[in-house]
């Protein structure tokens, strides 16, 4: 099996980071840079890892300044944050898989590609949102934990540590 390399041409300017004209796909520089699919993919790995941590602190904002916001509020926001995250980073991945080799066999810019892509899981991201807010479900899985009644049962777990005592030779 070949070795898959991206070729630089154009303007030299270009190369003041990639100073030579031919790299592996798989190179930290090209990776790092974004060019080829292994860019992509570093992109929306490090899109997922932002938007955890932008979820996290944002909810944690709410928590702090929020009177109604409890700890039921913040775990079921940042499941569903994440939930979210998880199905626009599938559909990105997919449309990434999808959309790289046919658009390259037809001469298409792989920066397009990789706007389309972003623009995609921007696009899916957003009606995810919407989704939630047209049929809250957030709202519902918080209320339905909130409020849920619980049916007391006649044990209690202290009953086992008497009985313990009773039984043992202590």
């Amino acid at each position: 099996m070949g070795k898959k390399y991206i070729k630089l041409t154009g303007y030299p300017g270009v190369r003041n980071y990639l100073n030579a004209t031919r790299y592996l796909a798989n190179n930290p520089r090209i990776v790092a840079f974004g060019v080829g699919t292994l860019g992509i993919e570093s992109g929306i790995a490090q899109g997922a890892k932002f938007g955890v941590v932008f979820s996290a602190a944002y909810r944690l904002v709410e928590l702090i300044f929020k009177d109604e916001y409890g700890l039921v509020d913040l775990f079921v926001n940042l499941t569903m944050d994440g939930a979210k995250l998880a199905v626009s980073i599938g559909i990105a991945s997919a449309a990434k898989t999808l959309l790289v080799t046919p658009a390259l066999a037809v001469g298409g810019s792989l920066m397009l590609i990789t706007l389309g892509v972003f623009a995609l899981g921007v696009m899916v991201s957003f009606a995810l949102f919407w989704l939630d807010d047209h049929f809250k479900i957030s709202e519902t899985i918080i209320k339905n934990l909130k409020y849920r009644k619980t049916n007391p049962t006649p044990y209690h777990p202290d009953q086992l540590f008497n009985m313990w005592g009773r039984y043992s030779r202590g």
